[in-house]
């Protein structure tokens, strides 16, 4: 992540599992990052609407949806107002994905984040399209 002055400001590693269910119109997605030796764990669900994802978290609401072939815009907000996120995802491959996230605060532009090395290392999901981890 780099600031809006261009300053590195955090680099960490992280782990999403994404689960879909399609017979009852359920996507669900977990984050796990790791900073130093602190973990942050957040779930996100959503349902699709037409050709648009929309995404509900305990702390953000958004909308994600195809521009081009392999290319996908999210748009999503904190709902306390104070943050606003747009993320272009590329589809590399099957298998790769790379991210890069502007997000506003307060209606300025605050930081940038990348995602390098974004890889897919299993084809069932750590969780369940309900948001249930699978142990």
């Amino acid at each position: 992540m780099r600031g809006a002055t261009g300053a590195l400001g955090d680099e960490h590693d992280a782990t999403s599992a994404i689960a879909r269910d399609w017979a009852i119109n359920r996507y669900a997605q977990g984050n796990i990052s790791t900073h130093g030796d602190q973990r942050v764990i957040r779930f996100y669900a959503g349902y699709f609407a037409g050709n648009r994802l929309v995404l509900e978290g305990e702390r953000l609401i958004g909308l994600a949806g195809a521009v081009e072939r392999r290319v996908i815009l999210l748009d999503f907000r904190l709902k306390d107002g104070t943050t606003e996120t747009f993320e272009l995802a590329a589809l590399i491959d099957e298998n790769h994905c790379a991210r890069v996230m502007q997000h506003l605060e307060v209606g300025r532009f605050a930081r940038v984040t990348s995602v390098f090395s974004e890889e897919r290392i299993a084809a069932v999901p750590a969780i369940d399209a309900g948001g249930t981890p699978r142990l």
